[in-house]
């Protein structure tokens, strides 16, 4: 539940606010990633993980703690980024995080 709060709060705050939202998603042509961008603004945009995380300034994570070190794995190197977990707990194990 706390992973669709942050994406639904966080991401359409943003986009409204005139930040380019990049959605990074398994399946970025599902219905429901459709639905998260549309509130977005007009900068929003899914594509799949590693090329949201490569266009991004700042990662936010919204996956639980034991999804942390499979999903990092799929982005890349994150080269100076900063990488957002979606908070402390959910940080604990994950090897990619400094």
């Amino acid at each position: 539940m706390e992973r669709a709060i942050l994406g639904l709060l966080l991401g359409p705050a943003l986009g409204q606010r005139g930040y380019t939202i990049i959605y990074g998603s398994r399946e970025p042509a599902r219905d429901s990633v459709r639905a998260l961008v549309a509130p977005s603004g007009g900068k929003a945009v899914a594509t799949n993980q590693r090329e949201a995380a490569a266009q991004a300034g700042i990662v936010v994570l919204a996956v639980t703690g034991d999804l942390l070190d499979e999903v990092t794995a799929k982005l890349g190197e994150f080269n100076g980024m900063i990488v957002a977990p979606r908070g402390a707990a959910g940080t604990a194990g994950c090897s990619r995080l400094v």
